[in-house]
């Protein structure tokens, strides 16, 4: 029993004595750095995708779009009928006039 004992007490001391140790050399940091660093872009990335869709989706849901584009189309639509009636209006005026035909002869 005693040999036991004094084994379980010496068995941590020397398991403590094998665990590998990390060490940071040059080599070893730069790797880890730039790790750290393209974890941090792609954390910015996630969050500028996400802020993006959110704003999407409110501007969706509050229909403020779809309605600013019904009234630019209803708009261009009521342009394109004035220009066409304007035109309808100067054919008929032009119709309607009395030309006369100059006889090139007479000068």
């Amino acid at each position: 029993m005693i040999v036991i004992l004094s084994l379980m007490t010496v068995s941590p001391g020397w398991a403590a004595d094998r665990k590998p140790k990390l060490k940071m050399s040059p080599e070893t940091a730069r790797p880890l750095e730039w790790e750290a660093q393209q974890l941090e872009k792609a954390r910015k990335a996630a969050a500028d995708t996400r802020d993006r869709e959110q704003k999407v989706l409110k501007r969706q849901q509050s229909g403020d779009w779809e309605q600013a584009q019904k009234e630019k189309a209803q708009q261009a639509a009521d342009a394109r009928a004035s220009r066409e009636q304007k035109y309808l209006q100067q054919a008929r005026d032009a119709a309607a006039k009395d030309r006369k035909i100059e006889d090139k002869s007479d000068q």
